[in-house]
């Protein structure tokens, strides 16, 4: 099993084969849902001065800039300058969420192929971005006997990481800019969590590897949620997490969990990645 398919395997428990993912654009329908429109406003002068505050449709997503930080796939200088702050601005994840939820439903992958309960399609990244030498990988599978919501709470609690990744030696918060997925309130959820974390893992090759990843979660939609990681420049780091995203939706008892993950690991060639 190659290191990509192993890190995409981390984030899930599988049990049985997927079935397809179907849900409208993501990253600012579950507010409007959430906070709907409000009835038309009388025609007097006043509200005539203030526009109601939502449209009567959902709003259009920030746009992500090619090779930019919201782009899956950025340009090695987009990486190099990389900060905490410049993705944790709720615009900045607004767009990365859209822009991650759209390789995962409408990118170009392989034909599947299936084991072990999980699919796994192969996709390409744009040509020259950073990290192009390896291969996107998409996978899905089911969690059974967890709600979406548990799952999407256990993948950002760094307290529980070794719960489900044998090869991590720890997780701890950098920091942390928002917490709504702790919250019972669907409209905390739908402002979610977002945070900086840095992981120590023991992969089987290669020795030692420290990430340090933005990580977010939301409520995207009723009983729905998505995980999005997006990993920092470190000068000492072996390998980067540069893209990450999980979609929740219930199935059954339990979670379908549908994933696409981008490592680049220093001095792997692309035919060994693959």
């Amino acid at each position: 099993m190659n290191l990509l398919f192993l890190l995409l395997l981390l984030p899930i428990i599988t049990k049985s084969a997927p079935t397809a993912y179907r849900t409208a654009p993501l990253t600012t329908w579950s507010d409007h849902v959430l906070n709907p429109p409000s009835k038309s406003p009388s025609t007097t002068r006043k509200n005539r001065r203030r526009p109601p505050r939502h449209s009567e449709t959902p709003p259009s997503s920030p746009p992500s800039e090619s090779g930019g930080v919201t782009s899956p796939f950025m340009s090695p200088s987009t990486f190099t300058s990389l900060t905490a702050s410049s993705l944790t601005t709720p615009s900045t994840v607004d767009a990365m969420v859209a822009s991650f939820t759209n390789l995962l439903t409408k990118g170009k992958w392989s034909s599947p192929s299936s084991g072990d309960g999980v699919s796994v399609w192969l996709g390409e990244p744009d040509k020259d971005s950073y990290g192009s030498g390896s291969p996107v990988i998409k996978g899905s599978g089911d969690v059974p006997n967890l709600k979406p919501v548990e799952v999407a709470r256990l993948l950002m609690d760094s307290s529980r990481v070794q719960t489900y990744n044998s090869i991590s030696l720890g997780r701890t918060d950098v920091s942390v800019t928002s917490d709504g997925l702790s919250s019972s309130n669907p409209k905390q959820q739908a402002i979610g969590t977002t945070k900086i974390v840095e992981n120590v893992t023991a992969p089987p090759v290669g020795g030692k590897c420290t990430f340090r990843t933005m990580m977010h979660s939301r409520l995207i939609a009723p009983s729905s949620y998505v995980v999005v990681s997006r990993g920092l420049p470190l000068a000492s780091q072996k390998s980067t997490i540069l893209l990450g995203i999980n979609i929740i939706t219930p199935k059954g008892d339990g979670s379908l969990v549908e994933s696409v993950t981008h490592v680049y690991s220093k001095g792997v060639p692309g035919v060994v990645a693959r």
